[in-house]
């Protein structure tokens, strides 16, 4: 397992390099859930679950992916190897695909992103309310100048 996460990384980071900032899309990323052993490279459940932690989700919400696959051909005989994710009847995942907390494809907790969204349209509005209020100091300054000193300073201190 360690050896296919490391070499996927360092093929990524050598497409990186060279992509010049275009978008980099992932197909057909995966582990396979059963078939024959390859090398160091042991199909299971467990080995594809563990792929998917530590390998689909660092890259889920940072890259365009395309997990290889949902649910394998239903012919007789079965694919081997078999990477499904899904039984052939299209049932409950073979793993859990809810992401580890703190790899990017984790979903946030509701409640923070909803805060994220409300202090993100707070500073749009103080933005937008400082914006206004420049503009009205602007109008202000084009106005009867004020003969008192004390006047002056109010009318800074409010702009």
């Amino acid at each position: 397992m360690d050896n296919g996460n490391s070499l996927f990384f360092s093929a990524l980071n050598n497409v990186e390099a060279v992509s010049q900032d275009k978008p980099i899309w992932i197909t057909e990323a995966g582990w396979p859930v059963s078939g024959p052993t390859e090398n160091q490279a042991v199909p299971s459940i467990d080995n594809s679950k563990t792929y998917w932690d530590e390998l689909g989700c660092d890259l889920f919400n940072r890259y365009n992916v395309w997990w290889y696959i949902l649910r394998d051909n239903n012919g007789s005989p079965a694919p081997s190897p078999s990477f499904g994710i899904v039984g052939l009847e299209l049932g409950e995942p073979l793993f859990d695909l809810t992401c580890p907390a703190g790899s990017s494809g984790a979903s946030e907790p509701a409640s923070t992103r909803d805060e994220e969204v409300a202090t993100s349209a707070e500073s749009v509005d103080d933005a937008a309310g400082a914006e206004q209020d420049e503009d009205d100091c602007e109008e202000e300054s084009s106005a009867e100048p004020i003969d008192d000193a004390a006047g002056a300073e109010q009318e800074e201190e409010d702009c």
